[in-house]
């Protein structure tokens, strides 16, 4: 997908460049170290053009489930305690950690974990909050709810503050975010961890930020701020290039096939 990516970029340069394509996604943040030319952008084997890809796994739903845990999972109970026969605990963490990706929720659907909820509900003194769990459960509203968080992120790509807002049957939040506390607080473990894999990546092949000549970032993650941040204070803003977040890797695709069939 990156080298898909770096064939859309292609159609934009004039002269050789060595880029480095970030291609940065929801689930992967990928990347492409390679030479582009668009006096060989018709050649059927551009091998010696490659010099090296590699991803780690981290993207986008990772600063979902970050924003869920930070913000959200308080609103369903997390940190609720219960007596145990003298002794306050704390209702079971790995209910929240299942929530916090909508994937996941299917930890709830068997019968015993049902009656487990109900048990806990009790234990809590039929807590609003923890009810509130029950709800997101029942109704099945774990999708939407990773829509409005989605959103929230989208409205930090481009403003300083922003509400994470949720609404639906009894359930109401309503978070105001920073940018500051987003990019320091909630996804900085997974931003550290790109970081460090991208300095690697690069350390490997003897490359130095400084010989890198374009960073061309495509994918809808390349839009969050703190992952910006990363390619700023190692390239520099001044090489930092997008196109089509969201279709260059397609239109990348629909280049390469007509060099293929023609």
């Amino acid at each position: 997908e990156p080298i898909a990516a770096a064939f859309t970029y292609e159609r934009r340069i004039s002269n050789e460049t060595l880029v480095l394509v970030a291609d940065l996604g929801g689930g992967t943040s990928d990347f492409t170290l390679m030479r582009l030319n668009p006096a060989r952008a018709n050649e059927l084997d551009r091998s010696k053009d490659m010099i090296a890809k590699g991803g780690i796994y981290i993207g986008g739903d990772n600063f979902d489930s970050a924003l869920m845990w930070e913000k959200g999972t308080h609103h369903f109970g997390r940190n609720l305690t219960y007596l145990d026969f003298e002794t306050t605990v704390k209702v079971p963490l790995r209910f929240y950690k299942s929530i916090c990706s909508w994937e996941e929720m299917n930890f709830f659907n068997s019968r015993k974990m049902r009656n487990a909820l109900q048990k806990f509900y009790f234990l809590t003194g039929n807590h609003p909050r923890f009810k509130n769990l029950i709800t997101l459960i029942e109704e099945n509203l774990g999708y939407s709810i990773f829509q409005a968080i989605e959103q929230t992120k989208i409205q930090l790509s481009n403003k300083e503050t922003a509400i994470f807002e949720f609404e639906q049957k009894d359930i109401q939040i309503k978070e105001p975010i920073t940018i500051e506390a987003f990019s320091n607080e909630i996804v900085v473990k997974d931003i550290k961890k790109i970081e460090e894999y991208l300095l690697e990546f690069l350390k490997q092949e003897n490359i130095q930020p400084a010989d890198i000549q374009t960073v061309f970032m495509t994918g809808g993650t390349s839009l969050v701020k703190p992952v910006q941040g990363i390619i700023e204070r190692h390239f520099g803003r001044e090489k930092m290039k997008s196109g089509d977040n969201f279709n260059s890797v397609a239109n990348g695709l629909a280049y390469s096939s007509t060099v293929f069939f023609q």
